[in-house]
């Protein structure tokens, strides 16, 4: 498995770049599939800990720890959406469709991870008599909804229908997304310079590389559409 000396997206950003960005100069499209793995083995890891505990479940150990969970995930998977939405090459777009299942898997186990579900509704149900914050019952409220919507009350055989449902969605989905992309990115609109009056020096200019990019006459100004 990577670690974050190989891999720069288990890296922790805020101690290494400017303003805790990603480092989008280091990352490559193999470095996702193993971060991504990473990420979804360590929430596991954290879902077991809070089911574990032997303490009766309540707000602090039960819904904040589940709403903190899964950070090392949700830092690789957020870089990912976002590189998969506006500048994928085919490298990347595998990965994404490699990985659409596993991913909507991941997210079905933690819903119905073992006794996790139990703590989630012990919480819920002690809603009345709690002293929490009107944010706290909130929190607890929409926790709770999202795994009965995710099935956490089915049975098991459900449970495993759903998730294999849900995988072969996510994989569909990709795909037509992907499908889309490529469309969309091969739109031009060509454009006039009056067609840019008012525009920003650097928008004009973007759009004349984009032209020339695309192969335009000298001189033309383009813009490519971006999904």
């Amino acid at each position: 498995m990577a670690t974050s000396v190989t891999n720069p997206l288990l890296a922790d950003w805020s101690r290494t770049e400017p303003y805790g960005l990603p480092p989008f100069g280091k990352i490559q499209p193999d470095h996702f599939k193993p971060a991504l793995m990473a990420g979804m083995a360590h929430q596991l890891e954290e879902l077991e800990q809070i089911v574990s505990t032997a303490e009766a479940a309540t707000f602090d150990n039960t819904i904040a720890a589940f709403d903190r969970c899964g950070g090392v995930l949700s830092q690789v998977a957020g870089v990912f959406s976002n590189l998969c939405s506006s500048n994928a090459p085919e490298e990347l777009q595998a990965v994404q469709l490699e990985m659409a299942a596993p991913l909507a898997a991941h997210e079905s186990k933690i819903y119905t991870y073992r006794g996790l579900f139990a703590r989630v509704a012990q919480v819920h149900d002690a809603l009345d008599g709690a002293s929490l914050t009107p944010e706290q019952r909130r929190l607890a409220e929409r926790i709770h909804l999202d795994f009965v919507r995710a099935g956490a009350k089915f049975d098991e055989a459900s449970q495993k229908r759903y998730s294999e449902i849900m995988e072969r969605l996510s994989t569909l989905t990709t795909t037509f997304q992907q499908n889309v992309m490529a469309d969309e990115s091969k739109v031009t609109i060509e454009l006039a310079a009056s067609d840019l009056e008012g525009c920003p020096e650097f928008l004009v200019s973007a759009a004349k590389s984009a032209a020339a990019e695309a192969g335009e006459l000298e001189g033309s100004i383009a813009s490519l559409s971006a999904v």
